[in-house]
């Protein structure tokens, strides 16, 4: 009996930590998702490049969305300053490489 207890609260607990891993997983999936949403949003043009405008409003609509630090840029309004350290190349353009690199 005693060994039936502590198979049942070892199997319990092994399900709670994976539907833990899973619950951080999907919010993570989600949560990139919508900024990728954000991004093709953000992108008026249409050439998977932000200029400055067009990372402003990423930025913005990422705060709306409470995702990441967008919230912070957006509220101290270091829009300009957080474009140029994504602009890896300082050409004034974010490439989605260039956003993904920061992302890491």
């Amino acid at each position: 009996m005693k060994q039936n207890i502590g198979n049942s609260l070892f199997v319990a607990s092994v399900s709670s930590a994976l539907f833990a891993t899973l619950t951080v997983a999907h919010a993570d999936q989600a949560s990139d998702f919508l900024a990728m949403e954000n991004y093709i949003q953000a992108d008026v043009d249409g050439d998977t490049m932000l200029t400055l405008d067009e990372f402003t409003n990423f930025i913005d609509l990422n705060a709306n969305d409470g995702l990441g630090r967008a919230g912070m840029i957006r509220d101290r309004g270091m829009h300009g300053f957080a474009f140029r350290r994504v602009d890896a190349n300082s050409d004034g353009l974010i490439a989605p490489d260039e956003m993904s690199a920061m992302a890491r």
